[in-house]
């Protein structure tokens, strides 16, 4: 079913139409929902680690934009 949906990602631009083969489209209904699930992923298993090993204050998250504070004393993020 993802295949099938990423796959149609088309848009238009001055009259000539085109396909986009990789990503997601923007402003495409399904661009939304396959960012939002594979952004859940990645904090269920990769950020949380990394906001307990480096010492991460806060992480907040709305829809695509993430704020991250962090200590430059504690946190040293190379």
């Amino acid at each position: 079913m993802c295949n099938i949906l990423t796959k149609q990602n088309y848009f238009q631009y001055k009259d000539l139409q085109y396909i986009q083969e990789n990503g997601l489209a923007m402003g495409a209904p399904t661009s939304t929902i396959f960012s939002e699930i594979y952004l859940k992923y990645l904090e269920s298993t990769k950020i949380f680690d990394i906001l307990l090993k480096y010492h991460i204050i806060g992480y907040f998250r709305y829809a695509d934009d993430v704020l991250i504070m962090y200590k430059s004393e504690v946190t040293s993020i190379r």
